[in-house]
Order: structure tokens, then sequence, then C-alpha cells
């Protein structure tokens, strides 16, 4: 290989490096505005700091009835409530961003499905008392459920927001609506309030629509009789309280469901922000690697570039002692090698942008509130 040629290779791998640095540079940009992004939505429960998420399961062996299952979960969170320090406690199928959550379809009493196709599919919660109180997710119409709901087999439902404006237009106009979750025959459950969306599956999730029933209900299921109860063994509960990390707090939780049935075992147990941070882990460590990648094929495109400059002017000492001893001036010369390097990188800088343009919309399932050619970002 001659000189001109390895000088020609050389530049080629210093451009490619510098432009790979800039694509990686750009991605990790985007992932940066994305996670800024995230943070900055309202998940739709409000002050996570504070609240101790965890769930309970009560085997079969342990208690068969279903009414006096759902029994065993009320008075766990009665006592829990009563423990001191504690605000409040919500009892649920799943707390939001814990990885619960349960879909069926969704009836709306005179609203016919449309064609012949299948009934449209939602997001379904079955929640006890202090369940939005707890979370702090916005009532925005109505009431929410009690505990006398719950053992009165109250035939009550509570709408999302954005299942009632699609349904029924304003939050207002849900209100004593008709819902079920079965067809034929319907057992219709009364409209009672409507809350905040909330952000279930994780802080860049889209929150779904949803519609919560009492921990209870009866005949609820298709093909059901109507004193059929219908309740879950597993339930999520939140508990707020200023004692929520410090010393002792979690043994006097176990304390607590213990005194109830000692057989019970508790999972999940974690803190409100930890179950939002989770749900940020893919964006978080994409960023992380990205970042990383980038930091690394950055000084490598610099050394590159240095590498080629050096190459350069030792290849031109005689010319440039030549220059200088006709009266070339020092900047002069200096101005000479810095040009070539400007030459470079911005070469590079023209081909790594134009590659980033193209490679970037390849992620655009990864980002979040920002598009694959933020301007801020480039």
């Amino acid at each position: 290989m001659t000189g001109g040629d390895r000088h020609r290779t050389q530049n080629s791998l210093a451009v490619s490096q510098l432009a790979l640095a800039l694509v990686l540079l750009v991605a990790s940009g985007l992932m940066l505005r994305s996670f800024q992004a995230i943070w900055a939505t309202d998940p739709g429960f409000q002050n996570p700091d504070g609240v101790l998420a965890l769930r309970i399961r009560i085997p079969r062996q342990e208690i068969r009835s279903g009414a006096e299952m759902a029994k065993a979960h009320e008075l766990i969170a009665r006592r829990l409530g009563e423990l001191p320090g504690v605000d409040s406690v919500g009892l649920g199928m799943g707390i939001p961003m814990d990885g619960s959550g349960n879909v069926n379809p969704f009836y709306v009493d005179g609203i016919q499905p449309e064609g012949d196709g299948p009934p449209p599919i939602r997001r379904h919660r079955w929640i006890g008392e202090g369940y939005f109180e707890t979370l702090q997710i916005p009532l925005l119409v109505g009431r929410t459920f009690t505990w006398q709901d719950v053992e009165s087999r109250f035939p009550g439902a509570i709408l999302s927001e954005s299942l009632a404006r699609e349904y029924f237009g304003t939050p207002d106009a849900a209100l004593g609506q008709r819902v079920a979750a079965r067809p034929d025959p319907p057992r219709w459950y009364e409209v009672v309030g409507v809350v905040a969306d909330v952000r279930e599956d994780g802080m860049g999730a889209t929150p779904l629509l949803e519609v919560y029933w009492p921990q209870v209900t009866l005949a609820f299921w298709e093909g059901n009789a109507p004193d059929d109860i219908a309740t879950w063994r597993t339930m999520g509960y939140a508990i707020r309280s200023d004692r929520v990390g410090t010393s002792g707090f979690l043994d006097d939780v176990r304390d607590v469901v213990w005194s109830v049935n000692p057989n019970l075992p508790l999972t999940g147990v974690q803190t409100l922000p930890d179950l939002m941070e989770q749900s940020t882990a893919r964006t978080s460590f994409t960023m992380i690697l990205l970042a990383v990648a980038a930091g690394v094929a950055l000084i490598l495109g610099i050394v590159g570039v240095y590498g080629v400059i050096s190459y350069a002017v030792s290849l031109r000492s005689r010319e440039i002692g030549l220059r200088m001893a006709l009266g070339a001036r020092d900047g002069d010369v200096k101005g000479m090698v810095l040009r070539q390097g400007l030459i470079l990188s911005g070469i590079a800088v023209t081909i790594g942008l134009g590659l980033a343009f193209g490679l970037t919309r390849l992620m655009s399932g990864l980002l979040f509130g920002v598009s694959a050619t933020d301007p801020i970002t480039y």
C-alpha cells in the first residue's frame, strides 16, 4: 500500500469513527430526552413517596369460600389502617405498575358493539374502600366505593376519565349510566363515579380505558348464577404512611397480616416510587448503554483524527520546514494543520447527521414524548 493509499484509509477510518460517535450521541440524547419526558408525565396518582405496596394471596387450603376470602382481605386492610402512623390503606386487585391486570369485554346499556365483531375489551380492576384515596387518584365526579358497598354486593362501577369520555362525552354524563361485563343476560352496574386516568402499565405507557368494580361482585361472569360471587384470591395493598422505610414498620405490617392468618405470605413488597422506577428500567438501561457506546466511539474518533493529523504532519515535516524557512509564520502552519482536521470533522459530522436522521427512526418504539428527529437533541 502506497503512502497516499494509507493516508486515505486512515482518513476514512477517522471519519467513520466520528460519524458513528455522532449517531450514538444522537441516539443516547433521544433516550435522555425520552427519560426526562417520562418522569415529567402525570402517572395519574399523586405523592407516591410514603406508599408501600405489597400483595397477599390466600391459598385455597386456607379459605375455600369466596365470601370468607373477601372478608379476610377486608379485615387485613382494616387492621393495617389501625397501625400507628398509617394514614390510609387501599385494597385492589393490583397496585398501579405492579404488573397485574385483567382485561375483559365491556358493554354499555343502549350501545351495541359495531358489526359482528367481538365486543370492546377494557381493563377491569376490583377494589375495596380507600383505593383511590390512598393512591390519591383524583375523583372527578361522583363517589368511590365503601366497605358497605363491598359487603352489600352493591352493583356499582367507577370509570376512568378516558373511558367515560369515549362513551358518554363527559364525566358528568357518565353518572347513572349502566355498564356490564357479560352480554346475555347482562348484569348491569350503575356508574357512580369517574376518576382520573392512571398509567397502570408504567410511566411511559399510555393510560388504558379502565373500569373499577367493588371487590366482591355477584353474577359477574357469563353463565354465573345470580348468587355466584366473583372475587380474587390475590389482592394488592397500598399503605400510605410516613413510617414507610423506617425500622420496624414492615415487621408491624407482617404482624398484622399474620394476626388474621399466620400462613399468608407477603410478596412484591416495595414502595410506589420503586414500581415507578422499574417501569422505566428499559429506557434507562438503553440510555446508559448508548451513552457508554457513544462516549467510547467519540474518544476513538478523536484519537483517530489526532493520529491522522499527526501522521500527515510527520509526512509533511520537510514541506513545513521549507515553508517556515521561506518566511511562513507559525500561525499559518498551525492554520494549515487545523484546516485539515476541521475538514475531516466536517465530513464526519455531515455523514453522521445523515445516518442519525435515518437510523434513529428505527428506535421510534423506544421513544416517549419526543420525535426521532427532535431538533433540540440534534
